[in-house]
């Protein structure tokens, strides 16, 4: 990089974020998967069904790689914002698959057959998940606004947080279902 400026200018290292990056991608991790493990495990004890539970448990390292691969395409980079937008969002994440579950297994309660609960159940709660979908991504809406710094800052963390969110919808609305029919009991 010197060789390619004048000789009056000197490059030097001065920081080094790639420590806090790091540690920021381990602390997303470690809260990832203990929300995923946490509510997995209320999801057993409260419906007591371990595969429901396994069902949320997938749904949210899913919904988070989902968000991450969206970052890519929109030319994002793996950092604090994104990742603190990520963090944000895991506690978001694991209501929506716990609430489709629940929702197909009261449905199932009411003694009506296995893919007759799946979509009733879906279809009840997809439009009020919908209106907390764009409730909390309206929060973000001016990140889109800003210029300068700030946007540099905030569109990343929005971004983060909104890919998060509606990967976790979809999941919750295709993913659970289908994957609900195929192993739940009838």
């Amino acid at each position: 990089m010197q060789a390619a400026i004048p000789d009056d200018i000197k490059v030097s290292y001065e920081f080094d974020q790639s420590g806090y990056v790091i540690n920021s991608l381990q602390s997303l991790i470690f809260e990832g998967g203990l929300g995923a493990i946490l509510t997995g495990l209320m999801v057993f004890l409260f419906l007591g069904d371990k595969r429901s539970a396994l069902i949320v448990i997938f749904t949210i390292p899913l919904a988070l790689l989902s968000a991450a691969v969206f970052l890519y395409l929109f030319d994002q980079t793996i950092n604090i914002m994104t990742l603190g937008g990520l963090a944000l969002a895991v506690g978001i994440l694991v209501d929506e698959a716990t609430v489709t579950v629940e929702n197909i297994h009261h449905h199932q309660e009411q003694g009506k057959p296995k893919a007759k609960a799946i979509i009733d159940a879906c279809k009840e709660i997809a439009l009020p998940k919908l209106l907390i979908l764009f409730s909390v991504l309206a929060v973000f809406v001016p990140s889109l606004f800003m210029t300068g710094v700030p946007r540099a800052m905030f569109l990343a963390l929005s971004l983060a947080v909104g890919f998060a969110m509606i990967a976790s919808f979809l999941l919750s609305q295709t993913f659970v279902p289908v994957v609900s029919n195929w192993l739940l009991k009838a």
